[in-house]
């Protein structure tokens, strides 16, 4: 028996739980133990669901696609924010450049001629 099957196994619930031994429990219906209710017996009020749930709101295509936009245009404009300070920061020396950026500003470091 696989141990997918092990778990599905009502009687084997609770012996292995990702690898961790444990005793063996029994499956509770919901009932509360103390209460005038038998064992196992469900109350309706758990069963139902609320009645008024709050409406979806709905969101028309042109409204979503003039979101969109406004997102795009905004994500467009902070990249190019950021490449032009990174720009700046590059010419002025002040951050260390990666492998692409060292090879297109100063293409002599990667001259093997010499060797």
């Amino acid at each position: 028996m696989q141990l997918s099957e092990r778990l599905k196994d009502t009687s084997l619930r609770g012996l292995v739980v990702a690898g961790v031994r444990r005793v063996p429990f029994p499956k509770v219906s919901g009932a509360l133990v103390g209460n005038n209710e038998t064992m196992g017996a469900e109350t309706e009020s758990s069963q139902e669901k609320p009645e008024q749930e709050r409406p979806k709101p709905t969101l028309s295509q042109e409204q979503f696609l003039s979101w969109k936009r406004h997102k795009d245009a905004a994500v467009s404009a902070r990249k190019a924010e950021v490449s032009s300070k990174r720009a700046e920061d590059i010419a002025a020396g002040t951050v260390q450049m990666n492998g692409r950026e060292l090879f297109l500003h100063e293409p002599w470091v990667f001259d093997n001629s010499r060797y």
